[in-house]
């Protein structure tokens, strides 16, 4: 598992400095004719902030005891 993670790490890794790379050199962002972002990209986004900001007071109910809470919680992150 380790050596996995580390794999998939150097590939997100890589994937950023190409990303940057290609970044740096251009010389306006986004480049002229690129498509804009869809709709569905910024919605998937805030979807997956609020299932986020769920499964941390989850976490939270679950320090404090809270079972009830944190079926409530773990309901509405599914």
């Amino acid at each position: 598992m380790w050596i996995f993670l580390a794999s998939l790490a150097m590939l997100f890794g890589g994937c950023l400095v190409g990303f940057l790379v290609i970044r740096v050199r251009a010389p306006e962002w986004p480049p002229a004719g690129s498509p804009d972002l869809p709709p569905a990209f910024w919605i998937s986004t805030a979807l997956l902030a609020v299932v986020s900001a769920l499964l941390v007071a989850a976490e939270k109910a679950v320090g404090d005891g809270r079972t009830a809470r944190l079926t409530q919680l773990l309901t509405a992150a599914t």
